[in-house]
């Protein structure tokens, strides 16, 4: 099952979900991260 979190506004949250294996995750923190951009980078 893909999923996909929603209002993930700190970067290491963002990273942690990412490892988990979410497919997706969305933001209005959109100074801290760049559409299209690897979280893990």
């Amino acid at each position: 099952m893909r999923a996909l979190v929603y209002t993930v506004n700190d970067a290491a949250e963002a990273q942690r979900l990412v490892r988990l294996g979410i497919a997706g995750l969305i933001t209005d923190a959109v100074d801290k991260f760049s559409p299209g951009s690897s979280v893990l980078d």
